[in-house]
């Protein structure tokens, strides 16, 4: 059951014993509507977008197959106006007729991916060379508009998923402007995550200096970060392995850029909405300090594995405090995502430390102890919920 259906059942009780005016429960519930048939339109949210996907991916694969015999103004011509038409689309069926916004979402996405197919179609025909960043730079300014002019949270979601692209691309290329490492090869092992948890703390916090009437879109911002955290300082928690390079490390100076660039927004953040900075940040910067020293390798190899111990024990102190803050906000996919980092933590660390002890039987005594606990924890939250559901039926 809902907050807000929870709400509508409380109220009447309320107002019956007197803490509250009739006029003041109405008021209450004008402030937290009623959001039936959320499911059914996340469900419809979810088949527009994939519908958008296939239609682009569709078209990428006609064009491919019969790529010799078409004439290439054809192909040109024939992916504009699919692109002209999915934005016209999109634009008058979300903002036009207004009837059909989910529809209209998914027409704007399938532009965003037509814009990118473009780039490419074009890059080939005409045999232009160049760096795949810079293809991926003029998809976002090609797109970024759209999301703010149609308000389209599918636009934007791609918005995003091209600036993640790019860092990727960036960190990981030879010639890429993010690729920090110290040795000549040039590697990315180092770069990649540490590029990527900087950048995403940039978005994270930026994603809090929108206005009131943009904020589903600063939500959106915020929720792709948290997976990112979350999953490179995990991947922090395996820098003490042999198999991961020891001999290298960043370049200071840049790797300081990027810092300050997340330091920077942090404090924009926190000066903008400090009681929501307060609920989650700190657990963010708690959990990102090890990890950016491990994935930085700035204190040699010796201190690997004290980082990656760090890493782990960061990493279910974020999750602990991501649940709690989902529940306060009322956000169940954080509750979600924060119970599967501290399960996956836990396993992995669990194989990690107790693989080499077959032998001596430690991992059969922890095995049984785990599960103990384990079921103990289950048949716990079992009698609590069991409980709940009778409280409900008896009011």
């Amino acid at each position: 059951m809902s907050f807000e259906s929870r709400l509508r059942k409380e109220t009447p009780r309320w107002v019956a014993r007197g803490v509250i005016s009739a006029e003041q429960a109405a008021r209450i519930e004008e402030l937290h509507p009623e959001r039936e048939g959320m499911a059914g339109r996340r469900f419809l949210t979810v088949i527009t977008g994939l519908g958008a996907v296939l239609c682009t991916v569709g078209v990428a694969l006609i064009i491919s197959a019969n790529w010799d015999e078409i004439h290439r103004w054809v192909k040109i011509v024939t992916l504009v106006l699919l692109m002209v038409g999915a934005y016209g689309g999109g634009f008058w069926l979300k903002c036009g007729r207004g009837d059909f916004p989910r529809l209209g979402d998914a027409l704007l996405m399938a532009g965003c991916g037509l814009f990118l197919l473009g780039i490419a179609l074009v890059s080939q025909i005409f045999h232009l060379g160049g760096r795949a960043g810079d293809a991926v730079l003029v998809w976002i300014a090609g797109i970024a508009a759209v999301p703010f002019l149609t308000r389209a949270r599918g636009a934007f979601l791609l918005l995003l998923l091209a600036a993640y692209s790019w860092l990727w691309i960036e960190a990981t290329a030879r010639d890429g402007w993010l690729v920090l490492d110290t040795v000549a090869y040039r590697s990315a092992e180092l770069s990649l995550p540490f590029v990527l948890l900087c950048g995403s703390l940039v978005l994270y916090w930026t994603g809090s200096l929108w206005n009131e009437s943009w904020r589903g879109f600063g939500r959106l911002q915020q929720a792709w970060p948290i997976l990112v955290v979350c999953a490179t300082v995990y991947a922090a928690g395996f820098t003490h392995k042999s198999w991961w390079h020891r001999e290298h490390s960043l370049q200071m100076e840049p790797a300081l850029i990027l810092i300050g660039l997340a330091a920077v927004a942090g404090v924009l953040a926190a000066w903008r909405n400090w009681r929501e900075w307060r609920m989650l940040s700190p657990w963010l910067l708690l959990a990102a300090i090890p990890a950016l020293v491990a994935f930085g390798g700035f204190s040699g190899p010796d201190a690997r594995m004290a980082e990656s111990v760090l890493s782990w024990v960061t990493l279910v102190v974020l999750n602990v405090f991501m649940a709690r803050a989902g529940l306060q906000w009322g956000e169940p996919w954080l509750v979600n995502v924060a119970m599967g980092f501290i399960a996956l933590n836990i396993f992995t660390r669990y194989f990690d430390i107790f693989s080499s002890m077959l032998d001596q039987g430690l991992m059969f005594l922890v095995s049984g102890v785990m599960v103990l606990g384990v079921g103990w924890f289950l048949e716990r939250k079992r009698r609590s919920l069991v409980g709940a559901i009778k409280r409900e039926g008896a009011s």
